[in-house]
C-alpha cells in the first residue's frame, strides 16, 4: 500500500507536536512537519523542515511529495515569539495571510485535503444568541481582542475560497478546551484559585476535551471530511459550576466596573490582565453554546470524553501541579551529560 504524505504547518507547537506524534504511529502516513522555529524534541518518523509557510517555494514542495493532507495549525497568541513580542502587524500576517498561503499553496498543488482549527467564540456572545448556535449562524465574534478578528477574517476567506474550488476543507470549532496540559486559555482561567465572574450572570457553557481535539481533527484528515463543524463534549453547565467542579471559588465582580477597567489600553495589553481574563467579558455574561448536530450526523465523530470527565481531568492534573510544587527542587547538575562530556574527551585523546 502507498504511504500517505501528510504535512502538518506549526509542527512545533503544542497542537502540531501531538498531532505529529500521533500520526506517526501509522506506518502507511508519512508526516512533514513544517514550522518557522525548530521542535524542542524531534519526534521519529517526522521530517521537520523549518521554514516560513508563506515561503514561494511551498507549491514545489506539496507536489514534489506529493501531499494529499494538511493540517493547518499555525495560530499565534502574538504575546511571544522566538525573539521576543511579536507586533500586531507579523501577528496578523502569520494567522490570517499564513492561512490564505496555504490554502492557496494547496490548491496550486492539487492537495486533496485541509483541516484547519479555530473556535465557537467566532460566533459572538450576544444577548440574543439562540440556545444552540449551528454552524451557519452569522460570525459576529468580530469586536474585542484581535486573535478574535483574526480567525473571524480566516474563516470569511475560507467561505469565499471554498466557492471557487472543489478542494475539501474541514474547519472544527472547538468551545473551552481542557484536559491535563493545561496550557489553554480556558485552563490558565480555570486553573486560578479565584477566577474573575460578572456578579448576577452565570452564563452556561461548553467544553472539551484536547484529546478529543486531536482526535476530531486526525479523524476530519481521514474522512476528508468536508465543511464546518462545530466540535464539542457532551453536556453544558453554568460557568459557576464549572470553577467549582475544578476546585475554585468564583470571584463576582459588578460588571460595569469590569467594563470600564477593559476600556483602559493598559489593561488591555498587560499580560498579567490577559492571563487572569483572557476572554472578552461578553464571553462571561450572554451565551454562546454551538449546536453538535453536524459533528455526529455529517461528521460522524463522537467525542471520548464529557464535560464532566474533561472536568475532572483537568482537576487531577491540578492536584498533581500542587504536588509537585511541594517537593524540593532538584539540583540541575547533569551528571549524564557530564559522564559523556569525559568519555568523549578520552576518545579525542
Amino acid at each position: 500500500m502507498e504511504r500517505r504524505t501528510v504535512l502538518i504547518t506549526g509542527a512545533a507547537g503544542r497542537w502540531g507536536r501531538r498531532l505529529a506524534r500521533q500520526l506517526a504511529k501509522f506506518p502507511i502516513v508519512r508526516v512533514i512537519g513544517l514550522d518557522i522555529s525548530p521542535p524542542e524534541r524531534p519526534i521519529d518518523g517526522v521530517d521537520y523542515i523549518q521554514a516560513d509557510l508563506r515561503n514561494p517555494l511551498l507549491v514545489e514542495l506539496l507536489r514534489t511529495e506529493k501531499v494529499e493532507g494538511i493540517l493547518h495549525m499555525v495560530f499565534t497568541s502574538g504575546l511571544s515569539g522566538g525573539h521576543g513580542a511579536l507586533s500586531p502587524e507579523d501577528a496578523f500576517q502569520t494567522n490570517v495571510m499564513g492561512a490564505m498561503e496555504v490554502l492557496a499553496a494547496a490548491n496550486a498543488a492539487e492537495v486533496k485535503q485541509v483541516v484547519i482549527k479555530s473556535t465557537t467564540m467566532v460566533y459572538g456572545a450576544h444577548v440574543d444568541n439562540p440556545l444552540y448556535l449551528h454552524e451557519n449562524a452569522p460570525l459576529r465574534g468580530t469586536d474585542g481582542k484581535p486573535l478574535l478578528r483574526h480567525r473571524y477574517e480566516i474563516e470569511r476567506f475560507i467561505a469565499d475560497f471554498r466557492r471557487n474550488h472543489a478542494m475539501n476543507i474541514a474547519v472544527l470549532r472547538f468551545p473551552g478546551i481542557v484536559g491535563a496540559s493545561g496550557a489553554s486559555s480556558t485552563m490558565r482561567y480555570l486553573g486560578q484559585p479565584t477566577p474573575p465572574t460578572l456578579l448576577g450572570f452565570d452564563p452556561l457553557m461548553q467544553i472539551v476535551h484536547e484529546a478529543d481535539v486531536i482526535g476530531s481533527l486526525l479523524h476530519a484528515l481521514v474522512a476528508e471530511a468536508n465543511g464546518v463543524f462545530n466540535v464539542a463534549a457532551d453536556g453544558v453547565m453554568p460557568l459557576s459550576q464549572m470553577i467549582r467542579r475544578v476546585g475554585g471559588q468564583p470571584l463576582p465582580i459588578f460588571h460595569p466596573f469590569a467594563y470600564a477597567a477593559e476600556r483602559f489600553s493598559l489593561v488591555r495589553n498587560n499580560r498579567l490582565a490577559n492571563k487572569i481574563m483572557p476572554f472578552e467579558l461578553d464571553y462571561l455574561r450572554f451565551p454562546w453554546i454551538a449546536d453538535t448536530t453536524a459533528m455526529r450526523g455529517e461528521l460522524n465523530y463522537e467525542p471520548r470524553h464529557t464535560a464532566e470527565e474533561a472536568l475532572d481531568a483537568f482537576r487531577s492534573s491540578l492536584r498533581l501541579q500542587s504536588y509537585r510544587d511541594l517537593l524540593p527542587k532538584r539540583k540541575a547538575y547533569d551528571g549524564i551529560q557530564a559522564f559523556l562530556n569525559r568519555r568523549r574527551q578520552e576518545d579525542e585523546a
